[in-house]
């Protein structure tokens, strides 16, 4: 994983997310796409998304260690074109990136 305090010029780096700026995001339990689909990452810091902690309960606590997470944030802007992004880079990057997080209430 990185870390965005790490990251030199945070402005350039940015310029990956800009077809989410302004996106509104979910938080969202990961779900496998097909039987062979693995894991997702946060696009910022690339901790791995999904579900290794309930599939390989026998690993959970190195599943803990290395970060994985069972939920982050979502946004697909079309099938196929989607970003997760975890709890901690969502909170330093939203701000920046204009993000907003959908209202669960009906």
């Amino acid at each position: 994983m990185r870390d965005l305090r790490e990251v030199g010029n945070v402005d350039k780096w940015l310029t990956g997310f800009a077809p989410f700026r302004n996106a509104i995001f979910a938080w969202k339990k990961w779900e496998r796409r097909h039987e062979d689909w693995t894991h997702d990452h946060c696009w910022s810091c690339f901790a791995c998304v999904c579900d290794h902690r309930d599939r390989f309960p026998d690993l959970k606590k190195a599943h803990e260690e290395r970060g994985c997470y069972r939920h982050a944030y979502y946004a697909e802007l079309e099938p196929g074109k989607y970003l997760w992004v975890c709890r901690t880079c969502f909170k330093r990057l939203k701000d920046e990136m204009n993000w907003t997080v959908a209202s669960t209430e009906d």
